[in-house]
């Protein structure tokens, strides 16, 4: 009997996890018209940094939890920054602008 209530309460925490995932793509595709995969491989990065400070580092698994909260964080917040954002425009729109006409 405690095997299935552990393999039930791991069955929903997994499903919630799913369900939360799954809610981001769809909220970041009826957004923006663009499948972005981003979202999991944030998720993935989030997930090793708590393995790593958890089970490698043997640290206590709620500061493992706060410092990859913290991580996760500080990598989305350079990731989506105004240097990067601008970088990226830049490079893209002068890629894309239509060749000047020499002045005479």
């Amino acid at each position: 009997m405690d095997l299935a209530l552990q393999l039930l309460f791991t069955g929903i925490g997994i499903g919630a996890v799913y369900a939360l995932v799954a809610l981001g793509f769809v909220l970041i595709f009826r957004a923006t018209n663009v499948v972005n995969f981003a979202q999991g491989e944030f998720s993935m990065v989030a997930a090793y940094l708590m393995v790593v400070f958890a089970v490698d580092l043997g640290w206590p698994y709620w500061l493992s939890f706060l410092v990859s909260l913290a991580g996760m964080a500080l990598l989305g917040a350079f990731s989506i920054s105004e240097f990067t954002i601008r970088f990226v425009t830049a490079r893209f729109c002068r890629l894309s602008s239509p060749p000047s006409a020499p002045r005479s």
